[in-house]
């Protein structure tokens, strides 16, 4: 029974409460003690549910938020990779510090996007081929800057010097070939702007550049004629380095073992010539730096 009519309070009786409701002052079943359960379990659901959200563990299967989380980050990578994708071509209409940074930018971003595509689908060359053209295209744009030395420093203080370096390494042949010809036209000196190239040579090989360049001599394959005219501008960076003074003695080893083998093969064609003349330049060259800083050196010693 639910209710029972009572004109006034007859005592206490358990489950009941006197009060008055729809059916008229009485007594009623007390609904207060299901409530309380209800709101009990309320309670643990919510204590188990902060619980879970400390401990960085799954939330209640009624919470919808780590769905959009995950939302939120795919998107995000999504946008990134957006980003990457929009290094359009850079169109120059006059060689100044500003478009000398947008070819670089324009460089960077294309090698950025080769690199994290070739770590996603390493296994699958054709899914970043485009992207390697499209650098390849990007390194061969910033010989534009070739007929602008004066913007050398510009490039400099940008970190280009580090980029070019880094091209050396890529792991196509193509790329570092069209990099090797890049370094041929920039550190190619014509005696009007010496200290401009000579800015850019000295950071190229503070950045391991020449070291590298030794190491990019041993992958050329001359069965290729874009590898065998790569070997041959590589032999007239060395040279550019060699005329502009900014030969590091620590990393010429590299370039001078691989040229005296290159020397010792046994047919003749034009590289082997260069091979051996830059070969002659680098003895000349190191021997003279060490017979300049003798006297100094005996003068210490006295």
């Amino acid at each position: 029974m639910s209710f029972a009519a009572a004109r006034a309070f007859q005592g206490a009786r358990p489950g009941y409460v006197f009060t008055t409701r729809d059916e008229g002052t009485g007594y009623y079943a007390e609904r207060s003690t299901k409530r309380k359960r209800d709101e009990k379990d309320d309670h643990e659901l919510e204590k188990k549910t902060n619980h879970h959200r400390q401990e960085g563990g799954p939330s209640s299967s009624l919470e919808l938020e780590p769905e959009p989380l995950e939302s939120e980050k795919s998107k995000k990578s999504k946008s990134i990779e957006a980003l990457l994708k929009e290094a359009d071509d850079v169109e120059v209409e006059e060689l100044d510090a500003v478009s000398a940074k947008r070819l670089l930018l324009h460089l960077e971003k294309k090698l950025t996007l080769n690199q994290r595509q070739r770590v996603k689908f390493g296994d699958d060359p054709s899914k970043f081929v485009d992207s390697e053209v499209d650098l390849d295209d990007a390194v061969k744009a910033l010989s534009l800057l070739a007929a602008a030395p004066e913007l050398y420093g510009v490039v400099v203080s940008c970190g280009g010097a580090k980029t070019l370096a880094n091209l050396l390494e890529h792991e196509n042949t193509d790329v570092a070939a069209s990099a090797c010809s890049l370094l041929y036209d920039l550190t190619d000196d014509d005696e009007t702007a010496t200290d401009d190239v000579r800015t850019l040579a000295e950071a190229f090989v503070d950045n391991e550049g020449l070291a590298l360049l030794g190491d990019v001599a041993e992958r050329l394959d001359e069965s290729s004629d874009l590898e065998a005219r790569a070997l041959h501008d590589l032999c007239g960076v060395v040279e550019h380095l060699a005329d502009l003074g900014v030969l590091r003695t620590t990393q010429l080893p590299r370039v001078v073992n691989f040229l005296t083998k290159r020397v010792a093969t046994p047919a003749f064609d034009s590289n082997k010539l260069y091979a051996s003349e830059v070969l002659a330049i680098l003895s000349t060259t190191t021997t003279s730096t060490t017979t300049a800083s003798s006297p100094s050196e005996e003068e210490d010693g006295g």
